[in-house]
Parts: structure tokens; C-alpha cells; sequence
């Protein structure tokens, strides 16, 4: 397969910068940060095409984030569904009923910490719990049908504020992106896997 950096449309300018990408839109940063990078010189002696395709990615997939936390708040505040119960109603969704250890495990995050955000959930609606199957000592949260709309609002307002800016990106650039996504797919599952594994 051949290198998108080999390929990238020589009619760009290379004066074309991070900064100005990111004012036209983040998203093309996807496609072109790389580009910038390798015909600007910014690889440095002894520093792998892996490495700098880490770096980039990381980069853009941080700025990626943040504006579109910033950009959705018109529609969807921040203070309605902060982020971390946001990641936790995911994680409900995918698991379905686990108890705080479990859920703790999963996020990699201390019992106390889930234990409030499962609070803070089952307050909102969003969650409820009730006791173990297993164990009925024990109590497993779950996921309410009012959690689950809240999170599709908030995948909704996400997704419509990515509509909005690929429409305003060409063709060729949107063909792209979509092309990118197998890749990025295969390249979370390797990360989810390496996640999984034991650490010692």
C-alpha cells in the first residue's frame, strides 16, 4: 500500500501549518498533518516514521477530543454529562449489569472514584442498582433506559458537529478520512487488546 505522505496533493502549500488547519477545520489534520510534518522536517535524526505516526496521531486525536467538547456545548453543556460519566455509561452499555469493582477494573480507575461516579449516575437516572444474581450480598449496576437517551444525545450532538465539518471538507478529502477508519478500527483493537493483557 502506498505511503498517504507519498501521495498527498503536491499543490498544497506547505506553509499551510498545524495552526492553520486547525482554524479551517480539525478534522483535515487527519489527512494532511502528516504531510506537514515529514515535508517540513520536523522528524528529526534518528527518529522512526512509527514514532513520529504515534506522535501525530496522538496529538490530533487529543485535539480532537477537546474541540469537540468545546464545539458540542451549544447544544449538549458539558456540566449535563461530564465526560467521565460519559465513559462510564459506555462501559455499562457494553458490560451490562457489573459491580463498582468490576466497573473499577474495567476503567482502570480506584473503587472510591467509580463508586462516586456510580452515585452521581444512579442521582442523574442514568443508572440504578440492585442486587447481585450471584450474590445477593452484593449489588450491580446497570444502565436505566433514560441513561441510554442521554448518551445517544450526546453521541447524537457529537455526530452532528462532525457532519457539519466533514460536508465543508472536498471529496477527495472526505474519501480520505472514510478510507482511514478501517485502520483506525484495527489499530483500537489492537490497543483494547494490548489493555486486556496482564501487566506485570
Amino acid at each position: 500500500m502506498p505511503d498517504p505522505v507519498g501521495t498527498w496533493p503536491s499543490s498544497l502549500p506547505i506553509a499551510v501549518g498545524l495552526a492553520e488547519l486547525s482554524r479551517s477545520d480539525p478534522i483535515a489534520e487527519y489527512v494532511g498533518l502528516r504531510y506537514i510534518l515529514s515535508r517540513a522536517g520536523t522528524r528529526g535524526a534518528g527518529v522512526s516514521d512509527a514514532r513520529v505516526d504515534a506522535r501525530t496521531l496522538t496529538d490530533v486525536v487529543g485535539r480532537l477530543r477537546r474541540v469537540l467538547r468545546r464545539s458540542i456545548r451549544s447544544d449538549y453543556p458539558w456540566e449535563r454529562l461530564p465526560m467521565a460519566r460519559v465513559e462510564l455509561l459506555h462501559v455499562l452499555t457494553e458490560v451490562g449489569p457489573a459491580r463498582v469493582g468490576e466497573l473499577a477494573r474495567a476503567q482502570r480507575l480506584a473503587p472510591n472514584t467509580v463508586s462516586e461516579l456510580v452515585q452521581q449516575l444512579i442521582d442523574d437516572g442514568f443508572a440504578s442498582r440492585a442486587p447481585d444474581p450471584r450474590d445477593g450480598r452484593a449489588s450491580v449496576i446497570a444502565v436505566t433506559p433514560r441513561g441510554i437517551g442521554e448518551l445517544a444525545q450526546w453521541t447524537e450532538a457529537n455526530e452532528s458537529r462532525i457532519d457539519v465539518a466533514l460536508t465543508s471538507l472536498s471529496a477527495a478529502d472526505r474519501s480520505a478520512i472514510r478510507h482511514a477508519v478501517p485502520a483506525l478500527e484495527r489499530l483500537v483493537e489492537r490497543l483494547e487488546r494490548d489493555d486486556a493483557e496482564p501487566r506485570s
